[in-house]
């Protein structure tokens, strides 16, 4: 008899392109979307960035099991998929990848203006992409963008208020 082979669960398949959200979307359509759609369009970080736990936003969106977690760190493909998604959210708020390192990107000080306010949704997106970034074994990303998050909140302490624990909290991989 043959060895059962395990297959992949909905979250895996939807980051290698072989599988669809809830919504019928594909990982690479949403790396393609425009500003207007990632800022107006809330069910999707819950995929680009899954958690152990549900989301009180999206109960449709999957949840990070042992063996999804498991399957991200080893897997070089899904690894460059999340740095893919991470560079798209990156790009959104100001940011850019360069040599392994979380900048301000040209467009920094526009880009900041959509989503550096009080109470904005962004910064609990923030949070969950960093414990997400952690899970999926990609710390030293998380940690990066931390860094760079730590400049602007020197700089908007204010604005960025409470949000500012919850970044550094979600640093610890649980």
């Amino acid at each position: 008899m043959g060895s059962l082979m395990k297959t992949k669960s909905i979250l895996v398949s939807f980051y290698l392109g072989e599988g669809v959200d809830n919504r019928g979307r594909v990982f690479s359509d949403i790396l393609n979307w425009d500003y207007v759609s990632i800022e107006s369009v809330h069910d999707f970080i819950q995929w680009l960035f899954p958690l152990k736990v549900s989301s009180a936003y999206n109960g449709e969106a999957p949840i990070l099991s042992q063996d999804d977690i498991d399957e991200f760190n080893k897997s070089n493909e899904l690894r460059s998929n999340v740095i893919k998604a991470l560079s798209l959210m990156l790009d959104f708020y100001g940011f850019c990848l360069e040599s392994g390192h979380v900048i301000r990107s040209n467009h920094y000080r526009e880009l900041a203006s959509n989503w550096l306010s009080y109470g904005n949704h962004n910064m609990r997106r923030i949070t969950r992409i960093l414990k997400s970034l952690c899970l999926l074994g990609l710390n030293d990303y998380a940690q990066e963008f931390f860094h760079t998050l730590e400049s602007v909140y020197k700089d908007n302490p204010d604005v960025i208020g409470d949000s500012y624990s919850y970044w550094k909290n979600a640093l610890k991989r649980k």
